[in-house]
């Protein structure tokens, strides 16, 4: 058994019945899984096979969860980092882990590049909230991390 199964049986059941409300997010089951289905193929784009690491440094947000999911989708193991560690807390977990991807909200954009720098095993960096970073694209260390929006679209 799959721990993604029920997404799809929720689908089969109550495609349009809601399944994750907040922070500005309305997604009904339908919209879920395709998220979550998106993001595994980006994942599986950036060439993570099953048993690879994923690391989430992110708080308690729609993304975190979708993030979560779209992971195991893609037959991957979630990493979880936690958000009040301190820089080399994070980094001993993601080095500890071998950690290919991580998917990073952009309130700690400014942990990116020394993040990138201590951690050879990451190939890549999905930002949640890059695009509302003020010149994300000059920014030292950003420009090579990946929108977690635009990749999913």
């Amino acid at each position: 058994m799959r721990l993604t199964q029920g997404i799809h049986r929720a689908v089969q059941l109550h495609a349009a019945h809601p399944a994750l409300v907040g922070e500005g997010v309305h997604w009904s089951w339908a919209q879920f899984a395709d998220r979550v289905a998106r993001l595994a193929g980006v994942l599986q784009a950036l060439g993570v096979e099953p048993g690879d690491r994923i690391a989430i440094l992110a708080p308690n947000t729609p993304a975190h969860v979708e993030a979560y999911f779209g992971t195991l989708w893609a037959g991957a193991v979630m990493v979880p980092v936690n958000t009040r560690w301190a820089l080399p807390e994070k980094v001993h977990c993601l080095t500890d882990a071998g950690a290919r991807v991580l998917i990073v909200d952009a309130t700690y954009a400014g942990e990116i590049p020394a993040l990138r720098t201590a951690c050879p095993a990451l190939q890549s960096i999905l930002a949640v909230g890059l695009a509302n970073i003020a010149g994300h694209s000059a920014g030292a260390g950003l420009s090579d991390s990946l929108d977690y929006e635009s990749a999913l679209a």
